[in-house]
């Protein structure tokens, strides 16, 4: 089986030991539930689910063992490990608040690591104020959509965006209902197909656009 399609070889545990919340994420790229050790994962994780460029990813799939010049026996979970659209392997590592020498010592393993394997590793921060306001609100639009003709609702919508406008305008310039539209429209952000700018508020009043 592929890293990236992988359980946790045990149950996950708190993120680095600390005392956490352990959560599961539904993953609208996999299908599948993700492990995510606290709620600071979890947000990554909605940022990899949004990301075009990955295909499919799991969460702590694989342990890392080693032993110090001391003799002491080490373990680590890299947070995630991804496959990117292109079949790349990527191996994603939550940055902690603050980064100490042992968190820096880790990264030089697994630099090693990949470098042996033929993985890309990636550094993420945890999504902060609007960024991550706005990922949430769109991940409660990642499921199946229940409209019937939805083809022919997103491209109403596409059309009603064709050039940048408040969302609340097209979506009453698309000839649906206000409220549906809305709901639809925010699909549509999810999915890429609809462009907004991250650094304001996702409100009604917030300007978008059809992707081209």
């Amino acid at each position: 089986m592929a890293l990236e399609q992988r359980r946790p070889p045990t149950a996950p545990v708190a993120y680095h030991g600390r005392k956490s919340v352990v959560t599961w994420w539904w993953s609208a790229t996999t299908r599948t539930q993700v492990a995510c050790g606290s709620l600071r994962r979890m947000r990554v994780a909605i940022g990899l689910d949004w990301d075009p460029e990955v295909a499919w990813f799991s969460g702590e799939p694989v342990e890392l063992r080693w032993q110090t010049a001391k003799g002491r026996r080490r373990r680590w979970r890299p947070d995630f490990i991804a496959r990117t659209a292109e079949g790349d392997r990527l191996v994603v590592a939550v940055e902690p608040d603050s980064p100490d020498q042992e968190w820096r010592d880790k990264l030089v393993l697994l630099h090693a690591v990949a470098e042996e394997a033929g993985w890309r590793v990636e550094v993420r921060q945890v999504p902060r104020g609007v960024r991550r306001d706005t990922l949430e609100w769109l991940a409660e639009y990642r499921g199946p959509d229940p409209i019937e003709d939805e083809a022919a609702c997103e491209q109403e919508l596409l059309r009603a965006f064709s050039e940048p406008r408040r969302l609340i305008e097209g979506a009453r310039a698309s000839g649906m209902p206000e409220l549906l539209a809305l709901d639809h429209a925010y699909r549509l952000i999810w999915r890429h197909r609809l462009h907004i700018d991250w650094d304001a508020p996702l409100l009604p009043t917030a300007r978008a656009w059809a992707a081209t």
